[in-house]
């Protein structure tokens, strides 16, 4: 098995405020806009701190494939998950997201 290192984004303020404040009131973007442009300076995967909320985001197809189809049971999910996942998942009929 290999490991891989992920890039870490790093704003300018502490807690990466900046990272955030960056989007917050831009009305043309869409909820994934912000995430652009690191996607195209680090690629399809790279951890994100703000505030001391660590994220990995990738948009890798083999990540998102093994996160969402085949090992969807093993990965936080949060307190409001379990809300609203199985309206969607009956509305659209992906019985995989059933928890």
């Amino acid at each position: 098995m290999t490991g891989l290192i992920i890039t870490e984004l790093v704003g300018r303020y502490p807690g990466n405020i900046d990272l955030l404040w960056s989007n917050f009131f831009r009305k043309d973007l869409y909820l994934g806009d912000g995430f652009a442009r690191a996607i195209d300076t680090y690629g399809t995967i790279f951890a994100n701190n703000v505030l001391g909320d660590y994220r990995i985001i990738t948009i890798e197809p083999h990540h998102v494939k093994q996160i969402l189809a085949l090992d969807f049971n093993h990965y936080e999910k949060g307190p409001n998950f379990r809300k609203y996942v199985i309206f969607i998942s009956v509305l659209i009929g992906l019985s995989s997201f059933m928890v």
